[in-house]
């Protein structure tokens, strides 16, 4: 659910439906982060039925912004089970998503970083198309810190173009779904050595 706020409190009757969206991905939805663009526009991104990132435009009424991966609903595959838990909107309005990916067959979870250009695609041209090489593979990143509870959080885009990365790191022989948790920091556990906090910087 995604809900829009007058300066007072209230909400916004002129978002939505009486000042929310509620929408459907086809099952348990998910949104962990929202971002507001230069012109107005949101992106919400989560976890939804495709158990991967799920990220959402929504032009300033609340209607889907179509231009946006088709049908304003973009989804990023990692090959495991996602989360995406962060965002941020880069200079040139491409669009930072960060979180987990969570791979059943071990029980671990990476770091996973998604770059998306303006129109929804993944980022797989780079900064500058004659100079840079594309963004990861396929416009992914994933990280593992050497651990099995690896999580991001947060990003922040430095004034340079750099971001920041930080989350959950732990060496504990964890198993959890984040398909089945609202937190992706909920694990279930068979020692009491707390995690640690992971940062990283591209």
């Amino acid at each position: 659910m995604l809900a829009r706020y007058n300066p007072d409190g209230s909400l916004d009757d002129t978002f939505g439906d009486d000042g929310h969206v509620n929408d459907d991905f086809g099952a348990t939805e998910h949104a962990f982060a929202v971002v507001v663009q230069s012109d107005g526009r949101i992106v919400a991104a989560g976890s939804g039925g495709s158990q991967n990132f799920v990220l959402a435009r929504y032009n300033s009424d609340g209607s889907f912004d179509e231009s946006f991966a088709g049908d304003g609903v973009a989804h990023v595959d990692f090959g495991g089970v996602e989360q995406a838990m962060d965002l941020a909107i880069q200079s040139d309005d491409k669009i930072l998503a960060v979180g987990l990916t969570f791979h059943p067959g071990t029980g671990a979870r990476d770091f996973a970083i998604a770059r998306l250009s303006p129109d929804g695609s993944l980022d797989t041209q780079g900064l500058d198309p004659f100079m840079d090489a594309p963004f990861g593979t396929g416009g992914k990143v994933t990280t593992d810190f050497g651990g099995q509870e690896d999580a991001a959080q947060a990003v922040a885009v430095e004034p340079s173009g750099r971001f920041v990365v930080a989350g959950w790191g732990s060496p504990v022989d964890a198993v959890s779904d984040p398909s089945d948790s609202h937190s992706p920091a909920t694990t279930s556990t068979e020692t009491s050595t707390p995690g640690s906090a992971s940062a990283g910087r591209c």
